[in-house]
């Protein structure tokens, strides 16, 4: 009989220690925007580390991998979320209205990856008409067969009964920061492991760093990178070419070599992956502190590199030596265009 007593005492203080361990876990939430997929899986390629995670976490929103619905979060008292996590864009109504709900109970949220921070490869769906855009996707690519024209519409029946429908389009890509309040960013494209880890340590920790972006350095690639070392101190160059057009020594500066490299004016701390396979960085780690528009600033070391020798001050040589720039939007602002000065005026117009 005493033996079955205690046994129940102890069964209820496990019981009430367990809930005690849970009531003190973080509570967070994930949310997927406008972005390929690619920050969801980045926090599995933490691996086993994520294990030790998710003994101080409590996940109570994760649409990719939990199945919680809107619902859920409407009914959340304002403020119970400790963190929200948000990758992605925002590029149409469903997703306004979800970042809004998410950001009334949160008390943090989190800019995750490149697209949520600054528009990302998706934004650059900003130089079109939403009309245009869709023309292209559907009608035009190489790879496309639509002989029928069809467009997808924002209702549609199905055959056995019902109905389907889509949100409608936001005219432009828009940073997550443009439709709410963002108190920290995670940049990346993704973020690495060691990104996200040296994030959430600092989420768990309590002590909120002044530099509002976490687990990046707060100076540039460049100070990182072994090729810097190769850079002339006096940097001129004639010509620019992709990657597929000139074979680069692996320990030569890529800027020098004529290869567009954002280095200059991106923050480090994604461990050089690119520049390590002989790629240049394009800036998904964002801009430095001191930095508003990364594209205009480079832009304007460009401007000051490009023919630079005290024999190439012919104006003619320079206009040469830049049309040999391709793409010039998809490499200055390929992940920044919707947070771009350019960008943001055009829309105000």
């Amino acid at each position: 009989m005493l033996e079955k007593l205690f046994g129940q005492k102890k069964q209820k203080a496990e019981q009430e220690q367990e809930v005690k361990q849970e009531s003190q876990k973080v509570k967070t939430a994930f949310y997927w925007a406008t972005s390929c997929g690619g920050c969801e899986e980045a926090i599995l390629d933490v691996r086993e580390k994520l294990f030790d995670v998710l003994d101080k976490i409590d996940i109570l929103f994760w649409p990719v991998a939990v199945d919680t619905k809107y619902s859920d979060v409407e009914a959340l008292e304002d403020k119970l979320l400790d963190a929200v996590f948000i990758n992605g864009g925002i590029s149409n109504i469903e997703q306004k209205e979800v970042v809004k709900l998410l950001r009334k109970k949160a008390k943090a949220v989190i800019a995750f990856g490149s697209c949520a921070h600054m528009g990302g490869i998706p934004g650059l769906r900003n130089l079109y008409s939403i009309e245009d855009g869709l023309e292209r996707v559907y009608f035009t690519t190489p790879s496309t067969y639509n002989p029928e024209r069809a467009l997808p519409s924002e209702k549609s029946e199905l055959p056995g009964g019902g109905e389907v429908t889509l949100p409608p389009l936001l005219p432009n890509v828009l940073p997550l920061e443009e439709v709410i309040s963002v108190d920290f960013y995670v940049p990346g494209c993704p973020p690495l492991p060691e990104t996200i880890l040296k994030a959430l340590e600092v989420l768990l920790s309590g002590d909120i760093p002044e530099d509002n972006v976490l687990g990046a350095e707060s100076k540039s690639l460049c100070n990182f990178c072994d090729r810097n070392q190769s850079k002339p101190e006096n940097l001129s160059v004639e010509r620019y070419y992709r990657v597929h057009e000139k074979a680069i020594p692996p320990d030569k500066c890529l800027l020098a070599e004529g290869v567009i490299c954002l280095g200059p004016v991106t923050r480090g701390g994604c461990g050089e992956k690119c520049i390590n396979v002989n790629m240049p960085c394009r800036g998904c780690y964002g801009p430095l502190p001191d930095i508003d528009d990364m594209g205009l600033r480079f832009l304007s070391n460009i401007a000051s590199i490009t023919c630079a020798g005290e024999e190439s001050t012919d104006e003619s040589k320079m206009r040469d030596a830049i049309a040999t720039i391709k793409d010039p939007v998809g490499t200055f602002y390929r992940f920044s265009y919707p947070d771009s000065s350019i960008n943001k005026l055009v829309r105000r117009r």
